[in-house]
C-alpha cells in the first residue's frame, strides 16, 4: 500500500459528513462492513510492522448510523463476521508471540554463550597454582631473613590476587545472547521489549500504534464474549436466535481458514518432497562417481 491509498481513503473519510447524501446502502458490496459494527482494523496499523494495508472498501459515518439504528440490522449477520475476523487476526498473533516466547527460552550452547569460557578457567587453575606457590616462596625467604625477596614475592602475590579477582568477576558472556535473556515479548501486540529500557521508550510502546490496535481488538472481542455469555446464562432468547441465525457465517469463515492452512501444508509438503528428491538426486550421482573412481583405480 501507497501512502496516497491511504491519504485517498482519510480523505474520503473526512469528506463523508459534509456529504448531502451517500451513493451507497449500508448494505452494498462497496461498504465495509467491518466500519458499520464498530471499526476498520485495517485503520489500525497504518504505517506499522502489523499493517494490514488500505481498505479498499467505503468507510462512511451517515451509513454507518443507518445501520446501526436499523431495525433488522441483525439479520445480516455483519457482526459474527466482524468478531470472527477480530479473532482470526488474534488467532495469528497469538501463534506468533508463543513462537516469540519459545526463541527466548531457548537457552544457547554454553560454547556460544561463554565462548572463552575454556581459556578463563585455564587461566584461573594457573593463577591459583601460582599464588600459592609464591607464598610458600615468601614463607621460606623469611625464614631465611630474606626481607627484600619476600617483599618483592608479596607484591607479585598481590598482583597475581587482582587478576584471579578480575577473571572471578568478569562476565564475559556473548553480548548478543546476554541482550536477547533480557527480552521478552508483549503479551498484547507480539512486539519485542527490552525489559531494562528506559521508562520513556517503553511509555512510546504502550502508546504506539501496533499496541494501542490491538489492544483495541482483544479489548472489543472481551466486551462481546462477556455480553454472549451473560445472554447465554439467562437463556434470553435472542442469543438462541442469533445463534442458530449466524452459526453458517461463523461455519464458513473458520472452513476458509482450514483450506488456506490445508494449502499451505500441503505447499511446505510439495517443497519438502522436492528438496528430498534433489538430495537423492546428488547422492545417486556422488555414489556413481565413487564407483567409477574406484574401478578407474582397480
Amino acid at each position: 500500500p501507497t501512502s496516497m491509498d491511504y491519504q485517498r481513503q482519510l480523505l474520503e473519510e473526512l469528506m463523508a459528513p459534509f456529504e448531502t447524501k451517500s451513493k451507497y446502502n449500508f448494505w452494498d458490496d462497496a461498504v465495509c462492513k467491518n466500519f458499520l459494527v464498530q471499526f476498520c482494523p485495517n485503520s489500525l496499523f497504518t504505517n506499522t510492522k502489523s499493517d494490514l494495508g488500505p481498505c479498499t472498501k467505503v468507510h462512511d459515518e451517515k451509513l454507518r448510523k443507518q445501520y446501526q439504528e436499523a431495525a433488522d440490522k441483525n439479520k445480516y449477520g455483519y457482526e459474527i463476521k466482524f468478531y470472527d475476523h477480530l479473532q482470526g487476526l488474534c488467532n495469528d498473533l497469538d501463534k506468533k508471540i508463543r513462537k516469540g516466547n519459545e526463541r527466548l527460552s531457548v537457552r544457547p550452547d554454553d560454547s556460544l554463550l561463554n565462548p572463552n569460557k575454556d581459556e578463563k578457567e585455564e587461566k584461573m587453575v594457573i593463577l591459583d597454582e601460582k599464588i600459592k606457590d609464591l607464598l610458600s616462596k615468601i614463607e621460606a625467604a623469611g625464614e631465611e631473613g630474606r626481607v627484600q625477596v619476600a617483599q618483592s614475592l608479596t607484591k607479585e602475590v598481590e598482583a597475581a590476587q587482582k587478576e584471579l579477582e578480575y577473571l572471578r568477576n568478569n562476565d564475559d558472556s556473548n553480548p548478543l545472547f546476554k541482550q536477547e535473556r533480557r527480552m521478552l515479548v508483549c503479551d498484547v501486540c507480539g512486539a519485542f521489549l527490552v525489559t531494562n529500557d528506559t521508562s520513556n521508550r517503553l511509555e512510546a510502546h504502550w502508546s504506539g500504534k501496533q499496541h494501542t490496535g490491538y489492544k483495541q481488538i482483544r479489548e472489543t472481542l472481551e466486551d462481546w464474549k462477556k455480553s454472549r455469555n451473560a445472554l447465554r446464562d439467562s437463556g434470553h432468547r435472542d442469543y438462541r436466535r442469533e445463534h442458530h441465525r449466524h452459526e453458517p457465517y461463523s461455519r464458513n469463515y473458520r472452513k476458509d481458514r482450514y483450506k488456506d492452512r490445508d494449502a499451505r501444508r500441503d505447499e511446505r509438503d510439495y517443497d519438502r518432497d522436492q528438496d528430498n528428491e534433489r538430495r537423492s538426486s546428488r547422492d545417486y550421482r556422488r555414489d556413481r562417481e565413487d564407483r567409477g573412481r574406484k574401478y578407474r583405480e582397480d
